[in-house]
């Protein structure tokens, strides 16, 4: 896969008419995009003289129709941003069917069925999502896949028998299912991985759906060897503004559910203007317990050098916590790298350690989980 900028995007393929099968760009969502937004183009290539690496050809020779592979389609699915849902259904299937193909009993005239209700295969129902442009998750009809192991290991079995005349041969390969218990085995295999099976198949089917691709492509359609995709998402602008917002709201001791951040409430110089003016002017409160917001810890020892990553909430997991550790992560979060270098972050935290009398326990913890979130996210965009 291959990221492309939209000035690339637009040169190769912004001018090609709807015939071209390999284009799902929709042009009119990405030039009609709302500030907030962004796109992200993707270019999947594969070999044209090769299709049988990436495709499965679900029609004849001589009239193919190419259906991407599984690989493929999880490459298309990171490409469109698609993700699966929490919702799953699985289902057992229940069949009579007949136990002489296991017991190797050869069928007759005179032999009756051994017909047993058992487990055949399982049904997996998902559905799966997909972010537009309009920043709303649009999700995809249910779909359904049904994988049956005991007709698969039937059909292996029988084809054994046909290739070694009921084992009175030799075949081309060593036998595989010549006892009832390698039969038993090979039936228990399968079922091991049928849920997989299933859900992976159901997963490919809402990914064709929401990616909008045909239940076959021609040799033509793939004859360029490429697949190019489009998918939405928060700017990076926008997520910075939104979380400076937030700081700046759980600093003030309110915490609204915020939706919408612009530059001009929150302007890119002055966004924190007033915090820190705050904590310039106002005198740290007459606490024993309390230390200077402003005064900054002892520097850790030489020999061990501070991890900027380090999330210092996680020491906060039982809701019975007291208020000085709260107020001990606050203080610890202060000599934090990462947060030095987010807008707004210290100068929040200095703000709240200066007004505790104002501040409950749970706007402490809501501004511990946010830094927490803002060094989480530092971290894998330096992993990546």
């Amino acid at each position: 896969m291959i990221q492309l900028t939209k000035e690339e995007a637009e040169k190769r393929y912004g001018t090609q008419d709807s015939n071209q099968k390999n284009n799902f760009i929709n042009w009119d969502a990405v030039n009609s995009l709302p500030e907030e937004m962004e796109a992200c183009f993707t270019e999947i290539k594969f070999d044209p003289k090769n299709l049988e690496k990436h495709f499965t050809n679900v029609k004849t020779d001589s009239n193919p129709s190419w259906y991407p592979t599984t690989d493929l389609m999880y490459d298309i699915a990171a490409a469109c941003g698609i993700q699966g849902e929490n919702y799953k259904l699985v289902e057992p299937i229940m069949e009579e069917v007949d136990y002489n193909v296991i017991l190797m009993i050869p069928d007759g005239p005179d032999v009756k069925p051994c017909m047993r209700k058992i487990k055949t295969g399982v049904r997996v129902t998902k559905q799966s999502s997909i972010i537009e442009s309009d920043n709303t998750r649009r999700l995809c009809s249910p779909e359904s896949n049904e994988f049956n192991f005991f007709t698969r290991a039937s059909i292996a079995f029988l084809k054994e028998e046909e290739y070694t005349n009921s084992y009175a041969k030799k075949g081309k390969y060593d036998n595989r299912y010549d006892t009832p218990i390698k039969r038993k085995r090979c039936l228990l295999e399968l079922e091991k991985f049928a849920l997989q099976q299933a859900e992976t198949k159901a997963f490919c089917k809402t990914v064709r759906v929401l990616a909008g691709l045909p239940t076959g492509f021609t040799t033509d359609d793939l004859k360029s060897g490429k697949l190019v995709f489009v998918k939405f998402l928060k700017s990076k602008k926008y997520l910075k503004l939104e979380m400076s917002a937030r700081l700046q709201s759980i600093a003030s001791g309110k915490t609204p559910e915020l939706k919408q951040i612009s530059g001009e409430i929150f302007g890119e110089e002055n966004i924190n203007s007033d915090i820190v003016n705050d904590i310039d002017d106002t005198e740290p409160p007459e606490n024993e317990n309390m230390r200077n917001a402003n005064e900054m810890p002892p520097p850790p020892p030489e020999n061990k050098k501070p991890n900027p990553f380090a999330d210092f909430s996680k020491t906060v997991n039982n809701p019975q916590d007291t208020r000085e550790e709260h107020i001990k992560i606050l203080r610890e979060y202060l000599r934090n790298d990462i947060l030095k270098k987010t807008e707004g972050a210290i100068s929040s935290i200095a703000q709240v350690l200066n007004n505790l009398d104002s501040h409950t326990d749970q706007d402490l913890k809501n501004l511990i989980d946010t830094c927490s979130e803002v060094i989480q996210k530092a971290k894998g965009e330096e992993l990546f």
